[in-house]
């Protein structure tokens, strides 16, 4: 996707979902000397994507002079061949014109999005990629009383397991073997697991030490 943001109007806000960007994006932010700072937080995350990744700075303070710059920068996109689909960061409700332009002129599933936020316009996308279902899942509601007992519950269960790991050297790897358990489906694939991961000898004795927490999670079941 090609991410145009309109930094004068959303500001670091419209820079939720850096962290979901990928090599093949494409974002350009537009700024000027009213809106010239960002979060560094995003600015990382950005590098971090390896996207590609370049800025547009308004030269003449006038007004809507980055709207004009950005639908020119849709048509520029399109018109150098590009397929991808364009998804405009901003508030700005004027931007519909250039959505509505471009909607007779391209396939139904490459329509342009206009949204205030990378995170809400790939939410937008209706794309079954995996990022998507990843931010479906991490901006999906969730019951507080329903959190509240599940948080509880894994304080219990690392505190179990830092009792059972006592001061051995798989104290210092703790997360680790914590998404060991979870992550297994069965007894039997932890085991597996703890092998692989661990080795043989280290293995059998982490799964040897975390094999009555496993089995009384089942009778609990």
């Amino acid at each position: 996707m090609y991410f145009l943001v309109d930094f004068e109007n959303v500001r670091s806000g419209g820079l939720q979902g850096v962290d979901y960007l990928e090599k093949s994006d494409y974002l350009t932010i537009f700024f000027s000397d009213s809106a010239r700072k960002c979060e560094n937080r995003y600015l990382e995350e950005i590098e971090k994507s390896c996207c590609n990744f370049d800025t547009c700075k308004l030269q003449h303070v006038g007004k809507n002079g980055l709207d004009f710059y950005i639908a020119t920068r849709v048509g520029e996109f399109y018109g150098a061949g590009h397929k991808d689909r364009i998804a405009i960061i901003s508030k700005d409700k004027g931007y519909k014109a250039v959505r509505d332009y471009w909607n007779v002129r391209l396939p139904s599933n490459h329509r342009i999005i206009i949204s205030p936020s990378i995170e809400r316009s790939l939410i937008a996308s209706n794309d079954n990629s995996d990022r998507v279902s990843r931010l479906k899942n991490k901006l999906a509601g969730v019951d507080i009383d329903v959190f509240q007992a599940g948080y509880e519950e894994r304080v219990k269960f690392q505190e179990h397991l830092r009792q059972i790991l006592g001061e051995t050297d798989f104290a210092n790897r703790m997360p680790e073997i914590q998404d060991l358990m979870e992550t297994g489906k069965t007894p039997k694939i932890i085991y597996l697991n703890s092998l692989h991961r661990f080795g043989k000898k280290q293995g059998l004795e982490l799964y040897n030490r975390i094999k009555p927490v496993l089995y009384q999670k089942i009778m609990q079941v």
